[in-house]
């Protein structure tokens, strides 16, 4: 979870458990997770846009070459 420009939007980032199947989560589910994580139901709280990131597990073939180092995200996606 973090704030956006100023601190009156949130961008959070939710991963199903581990082993769980994985099905799209109603619009509704999305907002009582968020407040949730907040820890209040009372929070005004409104979505403006839900996107997916799949994690693909792919890491480049080698991290060197002579003097030249990749590192961090520049060695994975």
């Amino acid at each position: 979870m973090e704030t956006i420009t100023d601190g009156h939007r949130w961008m959070f980032i939710l991963f199903p458990k581990p082993g769980a199947e994985w099905r799209e989560p109603s619009h509704e589910e999305y907002v009582q997770r968020c407040k949730e994580i907040v820890g209040r139901d009372d929070i005004p709280l409104k979505i403006l846009d839900i996107s997916k990131w799949n994690i693909n597990e792919i890491v480049a073939e080698y991290y060197s070459d002579g003097n030249i180092f990749c590192l961090g995200d520049a060695v994975h996606r």
